[in-house]
């Protein structure tokens, strides 16, 4: 006499699966899960047991593609320097009191000192600047009358001659 069905070997397996999925979290492991699930409904119907590995094989590949279909690896939109979601600080505003003859500025933002340049193209004058992104160690600013909501960067606005 079996010690178990075979059905319910391919289930526990399948639960098995889904539980360390929760622990995992990228949907493979649940794709898997389902095919051994499918395995053990071949094997309550009684097929062979070639059938139940050729059912959990094609349905863990088909499973896959469609993860991979449905998730596919997508590039970047953004530079990682302009992205809001690799940095907080993008979108942020600060008050540029006065720019140095190298087009630097010196800013106090978050406590501290900050190195900031000016986004090219744009003038430069005193006042609020939206934080477009972020050089190594200093802030490329935009103008914020500038600035169009969203955080895209505006067309440039011609700088005035001797400044820029």
């Amino acid at each position: 006499m079996d010690f178990m069905a075979t059905h319910y070997g391919w289930w526990i397996l399948a639960v098995a699966l889904g539980i360390a999925e929760l622990f995992i979290g990228s949907f493979y492991l649940l794709v898997i899960a389902g095919a051994m699930f499918l395995a053990g409904i071949a094997a309550w119907l009684d097929l062979s047991m070639a059938v139940q590995l050729l059912v959990a094989a094609v349905g863990s590949v088909l499973g896959a593609l469609l993860v991979r279909h449905l998730k596919p690896i997508a590039p970047a939109e953004e530079p990682p320097e302009q992205s809001r979601d690799l940095n907080l600080d993008i979108g942020q505003t600060v008050t540029v009191e006065a720019w140095e003859q190298s087009g630097l500025a010196r800013i106090s933002y978050r406590g501290t000192i900050w190195q900031a340049e000016l986004l090219s193209g744009y003038p430069r004058r005193a006042g609020t600047h939206r934080i477009h992104a972020i050089s190594g160690s200093r802030l490329v600013l935009i103008p914020v009358e500038l600035a169009r909501a969203g955080g895209h960067t505006p067309a440039p606005a011609p700088a005035a001659h001797g400044v820029a």
